[in-house]
């Protein structure tokens, strides 16, 4: 029954995973160059440079492999890594936005939260997501790749990692709602042809 609903899902799931990394690309492409340019023409550039040289490219890339006749493993690639290069390169950013980086981590947090509400994967690649995405932006939050000039930092990790895995429960119960919902039209289905089948032997006993 799971792979026939698996199956069932599979052309819309797609689509829908499209469109979500469609989305996601163009608001780190357009919206959130908006505060680098107000962090002068240096933080510009490197934003654009790596938003529309990494985050573009893998989300088109995405789009282009998100197809039903390719392999699971090979979906759950598509829509993972461009995820988790987007978290990459916001972490990323905002080493270098002095006052404003506690604006860029918020922000990113909020977007973790979203990922799990956009993006129809299933459950299991959307914890690869999740804990890949959690873990990155902790990485860069205890100052590995560099100081962020953040208060409370290990609070906003907390906060921002209970927040993330609280939409992946959201995911969670996503699926099995429209898992069960597939299963009542199997169900209704199946009683349909049961009708059909009774009324015609019926009409053959008449």
């Amino acid at each position: 029954l799971r792979s026939w609903c698996e199956s069932e899902m599979l052309q819309a799931r797609c689509s829908h995973l499209r469109f979500a990394l469609l989305l996601i690309a163009a608001l780190h492409l357009f919206l959130l160059l908006l505060p680098d340019r107000q962090l002068g023409h240096l933080q510009f550039l490197r934003g654009a440079e790596t938003r529309a040289g990494i985050v573009l490219p893998l989300s088109l890339l995405g789009v282009a492999l998100l197809q039903s006749r390719f392999p699971i493993w090979l979906q759950a690639a598509a829509g993972i890594i461009p995820v988790v290069a987007i978290t990459a390169v916001d972490a990323w950013l905002g080493l270098h936005a002095g006052d404003m980086a506690d604006r860029y981590y918020m922000s990113l947090g909020t977007g973790l939260f979203l990922n799990n509400l956009i993006m129809p994967l299933r459950v299991r690649h959307a914890a690869v997501a999740t804990v890949a995405s959690i873990a990155i932006y902790d990485i860069f939050l205890c100052d590995v790749f560099g100081v962020v000039p953040i208060g409370l930092r290990h609070e906003l990790a907390l906060n921002v990692a209970v927040f993330v895995l609280f939409s992946l429960g959201m995911r969670w119960r996503d699926e099995v709602l429209k898992q069960q919902t597939v299963l009542l039209q199997l169900q209704n289905r199946i009683q349909v042809q049961k009708l059909a089948w009774a009324n015609r032997q019926l009409t053959e006993l008449t």
